[in-house]
């Protein structure tokens, strides 16, 4: 308060006990603590968000899926065909993993866990050239002995790929049920 005649006053309490004046203030002054504690919390917020940006950390997959690369993968723990596993993995906002180098595949073969699971690779549009499910160049391919051969038990129908437990790729008719892998990069 000013002990000046007809100067502005206020109370330094209630916001609402000014009189005279232009127009008084919209908030009362901070404190010097609430001036500490405001600084502290955002020297705090910078630290986690550079550390969250250097460290990649912003970035993560959902409960369920792992982390490779950049990438999250899910290993579906059932059997469909290879139209219900890729429509599942669309359902994920993802795909039926695409394998674009020997880093990739050496891991996903690890985490297949020596189970049969179907890859995002198929020849349903023309036989014999076989595309990612993303379009992506199939530049690299990790076929088994003799695959693909679009032969089993003496049907020629063999248009979806799918890891064998060895890791290798295998052609099979897309109505066989596996397990499969979905892929989609991760979330903020």
């Amino acid at each position: 308060m000013s002990d000046v005649a007809g100067e502005p006053q206020w109370d330094g309490e209630d916001p609402g006990t000014w009189t005279g004046g232009l127009s008084p203030p919209r908030d009362p002054p901070l404190t010097n603590r609430q001036l500490v504690i405001t600084t502290v919390i955002i020297v705090a917020i910078k630290l986690l968000l550079m550390t969250l940006v250097l460290t990649g950390s912003a970035l993560q997959c959902q409960w369920g899926w792992d982390q490779h690369q950049g990438r999250c993968y899910f290993f579906s723990w059932t059997n469909r065909s290879w139209e219900a596993a890729r429509n599942f993995c669309l359902a994920e906002n993802a795909d039926l993993v695409v394998i674009n180098n020997a880093r990739e595949q050496n891991y996903l073969t690890i985490k297949a866990d020596s189970l049969r699971r179907w890859i995002g690779f198929t020849d349903q549009g023309t036989e014999g050239v076989w595309r990612w499910v993303d379009s992506t160049p199939a530049a690299f391919t990790q076929w088994n002995k003799g695959e693909p051969n679009n032969l089993r038990n003496g049907l020629s129908d063999e248009d979806c790929a799918h890891l064998l437990e060895i890791g290798l790729w295998n052609d099979e008719p897309c109505s066989t049920s596996y397990r499969w892998i979905c892929e989609r990069g991760p979330t903020v």
